[in-house]
């Protein structure tokens, strides 16, 4: 799986802005000459760089600047290997260091079963159960997930108050649901405003996963997005009774989720997830917490979008 690093540059009273790096080695200071020039009379002319290593990893090294370079807070002495969500701090500028898949996502048209026995929910259903399951004479392990479910939204929830870009916080949203759910593989697709077009925002593959493209089809994508439905295919070998369409299970995926990123009646995309076969299937909770969390992601992208 080939995976594409980037930072984030960020400094007060500016709009945080996403850079690749895509060469070699990619200096960064106050001059121009630099890979990434950034004007901040804190930083030196040449003040770090970061090195592609021969694994494919990223270093950071201070090239010996007056104020220094920090890693995670630590002031870097030697140069240090990098890890995605690194943060380093250049006078005051940090960039966020990232990565993602090159995995590429396909919508193409699905045949007759491409939704055999799936379970559907409207979002606003699903929202309206997710608030209303907290009885505290549940059942433990039912209630212990509630809880957690409830802390994961609260703290998307507390991230739409901080000053972060809608790149930044579609990371944070999969952070959240590789963290809870696991699943294997997953992408969020958002809206273009020029086009109406779907565009994957982020997708994630879980370590050690094929990093084949996703395929989603039609169907699907019309049931989520334009009928405003969760979704959720699981397969019938699970004993769950729900039967996964075979022209899924043949492309060795488990079970599915999918939601739509919904607020106040306007969908700006979807979030979809899926295991392969051998690993764990979703739950109906699952899809709950999922249509919670791109519910509260939905509404920090449309305010981003009327403030642009």
């Amino acid at each position: 799986m080939t995976i594409v690093f980037y930072v984030y540059v960020s400094a007060p009273g500016m709009a945080a802005r996403k850079f690749p790096l895509e060469k070699p080695v990619t200096t960064i200071g106050r001059s121009s000459m630099n890979d990434l020039p950034i004007s901040d009379k804190m930083l030196s002319r040449q003040h770090a760089r970061i090195v592609k290593d021969d694994d494919g990893g990223l270093v950071v090294e201070d090239l010996g600047s007056r104020n220094g370079t920090f890693l995670n807070g630590d002031r870097l002495a030697t140069p240090q290997p990098l890890k995605a969500g690194d943060r380093i701090t250049l006078g005051g500028v940090t960039l966020k260091l990232e990565s993602e898949s090159t995995t590429r996502v396909r919508i193409e048209a699905g045949g007759a079963d491409a939704l055999d026995n799936t379970i559907l929910k409207a979002s606003a259903e699903l929202l309206r159960a997710q608030h209303q399951e907290t009885d505290p004479r549940l059942p433990a392990e039912q209630l212990s997930k509630l809880i957690e479910s409830l802390r994961v939204v609260n703290e998307l929830t507390i991230e739409l108050l901080r000053d972060v870009s809608v790149d930044e916080l579609m990371k944070f949203l999969m952070d959240k649901v590789f963290e809870t759910l696991m699943p294997d593989r997953g992408v969020v697709l958002l809206r273009s405003r020029l086009t109406n077009e779907l565009i994957p925002a982020v997708v994630r593959v879980a370590d050690g996963m094929s990093a084949d493209d996703i395929r989603l089809s039609k169907t699907l994508v019309a049931q989520v997005v334009e009928k405003r439905n969760g979704l959720i295919l699981m397969d019938t070998s699970t004993g769950s009774g729900v039967s996964l369409a075979d022209s899924i299970r043949l492309s060795g995926i488990k079970s599915v989720l999918a939601a739509p990123l919904e607020n106040e009646g306007e969908v700006v995309g979807l979030i979809y997830v899926d295991s392969q076969v051998g690993h764990r299937s979703f739950e109906e909770a699952d899809l709950r917490l999922l249509t919670s969390l791109a519910n509260v992601a939905a509404a920090k992208i449309q305010n981003a979008r009327l403030m642009a």
